[in-house]
This record gives structure tokens, sequence and C-alpha cells, in this order.
């Protein structure tokens, strides 16, 4: 994509799209971490198939393997519902529909790990230091995450409409999981390797 938008514009390719938090973003954002692990989970995107069913399975598995850690959950307000359940587990914070997108982005550059589908809060710290864990849909590794620094992009197997090209906003064209809602692209994402994608930046930190 950024190759694309680069030759369109008519200028060489370079990987160098960031996000410039002013310093009392910064210093908001970093008053939120803890001193352990520090994870943002973007909940998810601006299409359907853009949430990951398997969250809270990861997101235990975190929280048993690192107990000296924090889990930011962000998004809009309809992301809400993706956090029913955690509201009583003190590492786990709740931001969704609670903070702008100007706050989360300098919490996303500052965590250690950053989850998510194809959403603006990845695309943001792809060329940061940081792990981030990219939970593909729509898009290829080769379209997306080809040029993204220190990522590990994740994508279902044996998937006949995968990639598919598409942002979908009904599931009309989007086969559907019909147990979670959630696309099959999504549910076919083992939750056993997003945690190793996480486990994996802890052990090389």
């Amino acid at each position: 994509y950024l190759e694309f938008t680069s030759k369109l514009a008519g200028v060489p390719y370079a990987s160098e799209a960031k996000f410039y938090p002013t310093a009392d973003e910064l210093g908001a954002a970093k008053a939120r971490l803890c001193d352990g692990l520090n994870v943002v989970w973007a909940l998810a995107g601006s299409s359907c198939h853009k949430f990951y069913p398997g969250q809270d399975t990861v997101m235990a598995r975190i929280l048993l393997e690192h107990p000296n850690c924090r889990i930011f959950m962000v998004g809009d307000e309809a992301c809400q519902i993706l956090e029913a359940g955690w509201e009583k587990e003190e590492r786990v914070v709740c931001l969704s529909g609670k903070i702008n997108i100007r706050d989360t982005l300098p919490l996303a550059k500052l965590a250690d790990v950053v989850i998510g589908c194809e959403t603006g809060v990845l695309n943001a710290v792809a060329f940061e230091d940081n792990r981030k864990v990219v939970l593909l849909s729509h898009s290829s590794h080769e379209n997306l995450t080809k040029h993204w620094k220190n990522s590990i992009s994740l994508a279902p197997e044996g998937l006949s409409c995968y990639p598919c090209h598409r942002l979908h906003y009904t599931r009309e064209f989007c086969n559907e999981d019909k147990e979670t809602g959630a696309a099959m692209c999504q549910k076919l994402i083992p939750p056993a390797d997003v945690y190793a994608a996480v486990d994996y930046m802890e052990a090389t930190v």
C-alpha cells in the first residue's frame, strides 16, 4: 500500500510514516504504564471483519504468564462491548470511548506490544521499535506489513477467500463464523499463535 501511495505521489518510497505526540500527550501516556509488560490491544477497526474473537483467551494467557503486566483496551464507544467481563481485573485498563485517538496513539507508541487487526492504531506505530502483532483480514503481508518494523503478521491458513482485498460493511461478501459473529479470517487465527507472538517479544527484550 505504501509503495503504491508513494508511486502515485511521485516520490521515492521510504518507511518514514510516524505519529508525533506533544510533550503533554507523551507524558500522560507514560503515566499510565506499569513497570512490567505493557500491551495495547486495538479492539476493532472500521469494518465488520476487523475484530478478533480469540481476544479474551489471549488476554487471559498474557495475564497468567506475565503477572506484572498491564493491558490497555482501546477503541471507540462501540468497542466497549468487547471489554465486557474485564472491568474488575486491575491489570486490564478499559479505555474504549474514554480517550480520543490523540491519547491512544502515544500509548501505542510507548507500549511494549501493540495487538490488533488492520487499524489506524497499528498503522501509526508501524515503524516504531516496539512489537506489533497484526491480525490480517482483507490484506496480505505483502500489501500491508512488508516494510513494518518488528512486526509479526498472522493470517488464516486454508481459507479460500483470504485475502479478499475489500472492506466489508455488511456480511454480503464476508464469510462469517456463526458462533462468534466474527469473520472467518479472524476466527481461523489460533489464539495460541497470537500469544506466541507476544511471548516471543517478551523473550527478546
